[in-house]
């Protein structure tokens, strides 16, 4: 089975958590999943949305293998998500780096490519994951 995979995080600093959200699409568009989750962290909340960003993509992921997918499109609006990835970027921190060994260990499972879209353009999906996120927070 073929999908894709839209992302999105969001952050609230004063209330030091991380929201995530994400949806998955059968490739006729029908809507398999949507989730959101937030994280309290300390230690995460100093990326920002960024945290966020790759939660987001960590958690879809999981559960389009799950979902019995075996290649999926992902759909990100952080440009972070694939060039950390693809090595086009440097790891400076060990999030980013347990990001990386993340998807190097989902790729076992799944195939999957990335695609940039631009954040809040009326991308139906782009625009449901980012409420998603930004709900996960308002909810907690």
């Amino acid at each position: 089975m073929q999908a894709k995979l839209y992302t999105d995080g969001s952050s609230d600093y004063k209330k030091g958590l991380i929201g995530s959200g994400f949806v998955v699409l059968d490739s006729n568009g029908n809507i398999l999943y949507e989730g959101s989750k937030s994280i309290d962290n300390e230690k995460l909340i100093k990326y920002n949305n960024v945290a966020g960003e790759i939660m987001a993509c960590c958690y879809g992921i999981e559960k389009c293998i799950e979902l019995g997918i075996k290649q999926v499109t992902i759909y990100v609006d952080y440009n972070g998500l694939i060039h950390w990835y693809n090595g086009s970027w440097r790891t400076k921190n060990d999030f980013t780096k347990m990001y990386v060994e993340m998807l190097r260990r989902y790729s076992k499972y799944i195939q999957f490519d990335f695609v940039k879209v631009k954040g809040h353009s009326g991308d139906k999906y782009n625009d449901m994951v980012d409420m998603l996120a930004k709900k996960s927070i308002k909810e907690f």
